[in-house]
């Protein structure tokens, strides 16, 4: 049977589709994927407002796509749930395809994504899509469908028990990343896919080389329980959540290699676990030792300030680490409380020391900040000031306004506090539409090397809360509005320019001279 799976995300990456793929294909299904990137999406520009959409002749194009189709998977986050409903409802009036729904916001919503499928994945999805395919194939019952949400025959929502979790991560396949059935949108149509659309569009703001980054997910599960993350969903839905289930070095490695043979391309990787760091030292010293005998590239992981020690990170430098993220949010223990993170001010300045200590042999730390008000008042915003101030240097700042997700505990509380009315809560709020005011641009200042004789200065009580009074509104909105266009044209530009740099060293005659900058599925000067 051809099952057709479809991606909204910025990105085509999609590794967990991708993963879907590769099981339907090894139980015998013939699959079709097709990736529908907004690159506004994953590299957002700062202040943008409008609402990504898909225009009708792009519809009518993924229509004919999935003609002949027997199933059509859509994969859906919060972000992308607005126009993933218009898709599916749109499939739906014009194919008489069953469409299935899965992903973060199916997952925290299942009866209301319900409304615009036939079907809903809750949780992992790669029994469960498998087991539908061959329900319908066959005209089987889905009633013992693990992760199943769907209609009975009076029009009820029926939710089927959940399968447990995959436990034995090396028996998963690797993901699908052949090009043969893959469409995607391009500068506005969608076209086949080519190693050269591959490259391009798989070459991001993580590749920090002269190639492409192959993103990989070896870990599933997290043990912290941050109040705004999705995965506080999953610890409800699963009790044994906060464990974390690890591919073994060995087929970490081998997954690597597989995929630098299929795309020679690739010069770095990046590991996406929020969790990587959280093995234990041994752990990590297997795992170092294991890719740096067989893979030796340069690669990106994440860290917080709980998870980082001095032998873990020794290990992963000599195994080849040039770039890692860590996660603050805040330096008020007060609001570390409320977010759940749980990250004490003196373990914070620890992990960072131990960071810089690694500089030059890694870049400069990248540490994010959540900064809008949102359970903030101004001294929570003195004392993350304070603390950043005491940080060795250099590091860089990555600022991110709070996302009100729904299903996460944070927006609970907003909603019970009274913070936020449930209408207001917008998910598609970017995740850079960052307030403008005095606190931005302190931040900004700081993550570009602030002296800390001025940061002392500044940050003192009553020169914060001179700064704060409305006599300088007018300065501080002209200064966010300027960093704004900034900041987002200096993001995009380098992609750009860093892509076009890869293309010409892999693809010499890809037309990149025609290549913009896309902007709602088409072309922007």
């Amino acid at each position: 049977m051809l099952v057709v799976l479809i991606s909204p995300h910025g990105s085509i990456i999609a590794y967990g589709l991708r993963l879907l793929s590769s099981c339907l294909g090894k139980a015998g299904h013939r699959v079709r994927m097709i990736f529908l990137p907004f690159p506004e999406e994953i590299e957002p520009i700062p202040g943008r407002q409008e609402r990504l959409r898909y225009p009708q002749r792009l519809l009518d194009e993924i229509v004919a796509l999935c003609r002949g189709a027997g199933l059509i998977g859509i994969t859906s986050s919060t972000l992308q749930a607005p126009r993933v409903a218009l898709l599916s409802d749109y499939l739906r009036e014009r194919l008489s395809i069953p469409v299935v729904l899965g992903g973060i916001d199916p997952t925290i919503n299942p009866e209301g994504t319900l409304a615009h499928g036939d079907f809903v994945c809750v949780g992992e999805g790669e029994k469960t899509i498998v087991e539908l395919a061959e329900a319908l194939e066959k005209g089987g019952a889905v009633s013992s469908i693990g992760n199943l949400v769907y209609r009975d025959s009076e029009g009820k929502p029926v939710h089927n028990p959940l399968n447990p979790l995959v436990e034995n991560l090396d028996a998963l396949p690797y993901p699908d990343y052949r090009i043969e059935e893959h469409f995607l949108l391009h500068q506005g149509r969608v076209v086949p896919m080519t190693e050269p659309l591959a490259l391009w569009h798989l070459t991001d703001g993580y590749t920090f080389g002269n190639g492409s980054a192959y993103h990989i997910w070896a870990t599933r599960g997290c043990p912290h329980r941050c109040a705004y993350c999705g995965n506080s969903v999953y610890h409800g839905l699963y009790p044994s959540w906060g464990r974390v289930r690890r591919m073994s070095p060995e087929r970490i490695v081998a997954e690597v290699e597989a995929m630098r043979r299929l795309m020679p391309f690739v010069s770095e990787v990046a590991f996406m676990d929020d969790t990587f760091f959280s093995a234990s030292d041994l752990e990590i010293e297997s795992f170092a030792s294991c890719y740096k005998e067989r893979v030796d590239l340069p690669f990106f992981a994440c860290t917080s300030p709980t998870t980082l020690t001095e032998r873990k990170l020794k290990a992963l430098v000599e195994a080849g680490l040039k770039y890692v993220w860590m996660g603050i949010q805040s330096g008020s223990p007060r609001v570390q409380a409320i977010y759940r993170r749980n990250n004490r001010p003196e373990q914070i300045v620890k992990a960072a020391a131990l960071l810089s200590q690694a500089v030059p042999r890694i870049r400069p730390p990248v540490f994010d900040i959540i900064m809008d008000p949102f359970f903030q008042n101004p001294e929570d915003q003195r004392l993350t000031l304070r603390l950043l101030a005491e940080l060795p240097r250099p590091f860089q700042l990555a600022l991110y306004s709070m996302t009100l997700f729904p299903g996460t505990e944070i927006t609970g509380r907003a909603l019970a506090e009274g913070r936020v009315e449930k209408a207001d809560i917008d998910p598609e709020k970017s995740l850079v539409r960052l307030e403008r005011n005095s606190y931005r641009v302190l931040l900004w200042l700081l993550g570009r090397g602030l002296p800390k004789v001025f940061t002392g200065l500044l940050t003192r009580p009553l020169v914060f809360r001179f700064l704060r009074s409305g006599i300088f509104n007018p300065l501080w909105g002209s200064l966010g509005a300027l960093l704004d266009r900034k900041e987002g044209k200096q993001l995009l530009s380098w992609t750009w320019a860093h892509r076009v740099r890869v293309m010409k060293r892999f693809y010499p005659s890809f037309p990149t001279e025609d290549l913009s900058v896309p902007h709602l599925g088409g072309k922007r000067r």
